[in-house]
């Protein structure tokens, strides 16, 4: 309220100003921020960025006496007015009013590159560099991803469900969402608890912008996905104002879609979230009225402590389930009988096989490995390991001079070895089968 009181008096000694310039003399306040001033960086949400990014061409800012200056971007120049009260910058152009900060011979301005920036102006006359890096350090903001990076688990719930969408009124999901940041991009990955991560039901892409507190607030740009979470590409997400954001380290993310047809297909929703491992034991019982629901816990709560006792991942668990079963689909893509001019290769399901060539032939082991193939012959020490690749009937095996042989799958093969599954490597390193 003092903020907007102290800009509201501002504004309106900077109006007077204007209409009595000629009489106007600098008190001695002002006087001693008289001078020329060259923009040194411009600081957004998680980055300091290099002044040329905004203004290719240069920014200064020449304050003179009786309030009067200028402002200068590359060629194009404005006049400007501007004043200090209590210890704070108001500078007009035009129409538009922006505020600084007063700091050791620096004016940090608000606004002026864009929304949410500040930017850095330096005195050409008395800035020192020592004191402007500690300035910039200062404004200098904590990167977003440093609060928000990292997996989530909480609950989602349907309200004010009508029409098509009737019956969804109420449900919960419990979800798992993981957050991942670029300077000042971030995106939101969700998907069902105790389901698989890597097939998300909704991500959610958006960018960073200053919130009502020191935490970073989250403006979704896209949303992709099914119809469980339309409209997501609307929400605002700032931690500091939803109905939760007396609870440490929680968030709400609030959202509402209707059909394209009608109105009266519609739903709201309400996702709850905390950092996987934290605990919700705080909100068993909560008073009457204080949020939003009366009962503020995850359905599968039991499933979650279990986890978090266990210090499971749920990202690096499902990727290890998804990976050993890729390798198991992969291993398989192998088994039977493969011809090229008379020479045949035979792999079967305990991870040994036989290489054909007219009267003779070679019994191995074999593992295989991602792209790689590894044959260990009956009576040869050293393994051969080698590239490989399968299409539908065809196995591509590149051969010890480096010449890619294309093998064709022979269909008289065993029921046996058609359904048979050998053993894959038990992780991304090659293990021995059998």
């Amino acid at each position: 309220m003092k903020r907007i009181i102290a800009c509201m008096l501002a504004l309106v000694m900077m109006l007077s100003l204007a209409g009595c310039a000629g009489s106007v003399k600098s008190s001695p306040e002002m006087k001693q921020y008289i001078g020329d001033y060259s923009a040194k960086s411009v600081i957004t949400i998680g980055s300091v960025n290099p002044v040329e990014n905004y203004f290719p061409n240069g920014f200064d800012m020449m304050l003179r006496e009786k309030n009067k200056g200028s402002l200068s971007a590359g060629e194009t120049v404005y006049d400007v007015t501007w004043t200090v009260l209590d210890n704070k910058f108001y500078l007009k152009i035009e129409e538009e009013t922006y505020t600084g900060d007063l700091r050791d011979g620096c004016i940090v301005i608000e606004g002026i590159a864009g929304e949410g920036t500040k930017t850095v102006m330096a005195n050409k006359a008395n800035s020192d560099q020592a004191k402007l890096d500690e300035i910039i350090a200062e404004y200098a903001p904590a990167a977003p991803g440093e609060w928000w990076d990292g997996v989530w688990y909480g609950w989602l719930v349907y309200d004010n469900a009508q029409g098509a969408y009737a019956d969804w009124q109420s449900k919960t999901h419990d979800v798992v969402c993981q957050v991942l940041s670029l300077d000042s991009f971030g995106m939101m990955t969700f998907s069902w608890a105790q389901e698989d991560p890597s097939v998300p039901f909704a991500t959610i892409t958006g960018h960073y912008e200053q919130g009502r507190s020191d935490i970073a607030k989250f403006v979704a740009d896209d949303v992709d996905g099914t119809e469980d979470l339309m409209g997501a590409e609307h929400i605002v997400v700032d931690p500091a104002l939803t109905s939760v954001s007396s609870v440490p380290h929680m968030i709400e993310i609030t959202g509402s879609s209707s059909s394209e047809s009608t109105d009266e297909d519609y739903y709201q929703f309400y996702i709850y979230l905390r950092p996987w491992g934290d605990s919700w034991d705080d909100l068993k019982e909560t008073p009457a009225g204080k949020y939003r629901y009366k009962n503020m816990m995850p359905s599968n709560y039991d499933w979650y402590t279990e986890m978090v006792q266990q210090k499971l991942d749920p990202m690096k668990e499902f990727e290890t389930k998804s990976m050993k079963d890729a390798a198991k689909k992969h291993a398989r893509s192998v088994l039977g009988s493969w011809s090229a001019s008379g020479f045949v290769y035979t792999f079967k399901k305990d991870g040994t096989g036989v290489y054909s060539y007219g009267s003779g032939e070679m019994k191995f082991k074999y593992t295989v490995d991602k792209d790689t193939l590894q044959l260990t012959y009956e009576n040869e020490a050293e393994p051969i390991t080698t590239v490989f690749s399968v299409n539908g009937n065809e196995m591509t095996i590149r051969d010890p001079l480096g010449v890619d042989i294309t093998y064709t799958k022979v269909v008289e093969e065993t029921a046996a070895e058609a359904t048979a599954t050998p053993a894959p490597a038990e992780s991304p390193e090659a293990t021995p089968a059998g």
